[in-house]
């Protein structure tokens, strides 16, 4: 597996659901990558990889295997778990284009759409206890969506089929 290169990426969450990789891991020269906590369990299990591991030339959190082995990864690689103390649904997934967020009271949070990759492609604000966003002009496929309040962040995985 390779990811090289890649000016956009700012996380690895979209990979965190990976068990095995037959081959090397390369990751390197993506100078936006600050969170790679989707490959810390890779990381951690002797017999994930099947090859070499090239980590190197990413900011720092993200420039070796240890760095990424030693990083705090907390609440900001939650998939498809409680909010916290707040729940959240959304709903309909897999959705057609429209998706609605509802969250159990008002809550000031912060919603992003990214690809797989991580690339950022929907960003709202809310303070209130429901959002609608229109995914129709996006193609077909797999999406992750992280909401942010205050420090935490969940991301959870949404299909777009239309």
């Amino acid at each position: 597996m390779s990811i090289w290169g890649n000016g956009s990426l700012t996380n690895l969450d979209g990979i965190s659901d990976i068990t095995t990789i037959g081959g090397e891991l390369y990751i390197g020269s993506n100078n936006n990558l600050t969170n790679c906590c989707g490959i810390k369990h890779l990381l951690s299990d002797s017999g994930a990889i099947g090859g070499s591991i090239y980590i190197n030339d990413n900011p720092s959190e993200c420039s070796s295997e240890y760095e990424i082995l030693d990083a705090e990864c907390g609440s900001t690689n939650i998939l498809n778990k409680p909010f916290g103390k707040m729940d959240f649904s959304i709903q309909p997934n897999p959705t057609s284009g429209l998706m609605e967020i509802s969250f159990s009271k008002n809550v000031k949070a912060a919603i992003e759409v990214k690809e797989i990759t991580g690339k950022s492609l929907i960003r709202r604000s809310t303070e209130k206890n429901q959002v609608t966003l229109n995914l129709s002009r996006l193609p077909n496929g797999l999406y992750l969506v992280s909401i942010q309040t205050g420090g935490n962040v969940v991301t959870k995985k949404v299909v777009l089929q239309k």
